[in-house]
Order: C-alpha cells, then structure tokens, then sequence
C-alpha cells in the first residue's frame, strides 16, 4: 500500500484546489454552475412553450451551456489547443490558441442572439451583459495573457498560478450573475411551472 509523506498529503491538498487544474474541486464547481444555469434555460424554455411563446432561443442557450458544463469536465477547448497552435503557427497572446475557434463561434452566436437580447427586460439584459463581458473577459482575456506568460516563463511559477487563479474567479463570478439573472428572470416572469411534465426538454 503506497504512503504519502507530509510532502505528497500537502500537493494532493494544493492539487484538489489549484485552480489551474482539472478534476478537482474548482473544476466541479464551475462545471455544475454551468449545468445550473442550463438547466435554469430549460425551465424558462418550458414555460414560454407552453405559454406559446418564444422559445428556441432560451432551448438553444441551455444546450450551449449543458455543453460547457461537459466541456469544463473533458477540458475539450483544452484539446483543441495544440491543434490549432500548430495550424497558424499562434505565439504571444494567441499561444493557447483554442480560444479562436472559440471566439469565431461566439461572434457568430452574438449575431445570432442580438436581436434576443435587445428583447430581454432591460435589467435582465444588462445583467445578462455584464455576466457575459465578465465570463469572456476571464476565458479569454485572461486566459490570453496566461499563454503569453506560459510561453516566455512557463507553468510553476507563483505568478503563472496568480493569473490562472485570477482567470478562473472571473469566470465563476460571470455564471454566478448569469445565474441570478435566471432566478431574477423566473421570479418576475413565471409565477408557476410543472415541473413533473416531461415536455422539459421536447
């Protein structure tokens, strides 16, 4: 039977929440906000189907965000990176190079989601804003930085681990103001819901 010394019981603790890592605490944290917050899109999608409203759209942002909760898990933008890097040769800003098949995407979703957003409630929509500025600007604004950094100095250093940390925090806090606006949305929008039908996801 393996025994750890102080050493190994100490990176095992540092490892369960280093915020660089997957497979540890932060990332169940952040994958299970993510899924919050489609399964929070499903039941305003519900209640606007039923209701014979629109709905397509609030269906399409709860897969989009069930599929990043998948994502945090199975780390697939992190796959992406080496493919990508090789493909357009990325350096400096760009050296993690998975955000631009992201960033394509999510310019094409913003185009596509424009015209939904400009119909939300005006509070809604500037929280909704706000919790997507704050969500991109740590995944890819920070996350950017990290590269750069990463490729001059590399990974195990305090201040790689600093920007990593901070990139993450931004992320978790964007889900969590998204979330509040999904309750904020269903509390003022939706006085009832069955949540036994199970039409949910039809």
């Amino acid at each position: 039977m393996k025994v750890l010394g102080i050493n190994g019981v100490f990176k095992n603790i540092i490892y369960f929440f280093d915020f660089d890592h997957e497979g540890n605490l932060p990332t169940f944290y952040s994958s299970l906000a993510l899924l919050s917050s489609g399964l929070l899109l499903f039941i305003i999608s519900y209640f606007h189907k039923t209701n014979r409203l629109e709905h397509f759209q609030w269906k399409g942002l709860a897969f989009i965000f069930v599929f990043l909760s998948i994502d945090e898990i199975t780390m697939i933008h992190e796959q992406l990176w080496m493919p990508t890097h090789k493909l357009f040769n990325t350096t400096g800003l760009l050296y993690y190079a998975w955000y631009i098949p992201y960033g394509i995407l999510l310019l094409i979703l913003l185009f596509i989601y424009s015209k939904f957003l400009m119909r939300l409630p005006k509070k809604i929509r500037w929280l909704f804003i706000l919790s997507g500025f704050v969500f991109v600007f740590g995944a890819i604004g920070i996350e950017s930085v990290s590269g750069y950094y990463d490729e001059l100095h590399g990974q195990e250093n305090l201040v790689f681990y600093i920007i990593c940390t901070v990139e993450e925090l931004f992320e978790m806090v964007g889900v969590a103001i998204f979330i509040y606006a999904l309750l904020l949305y269903i509390s003022d929008t939706i006085e009832h819901i069955d949540l036994k039908s199970t039409e949910l996801l039809n």
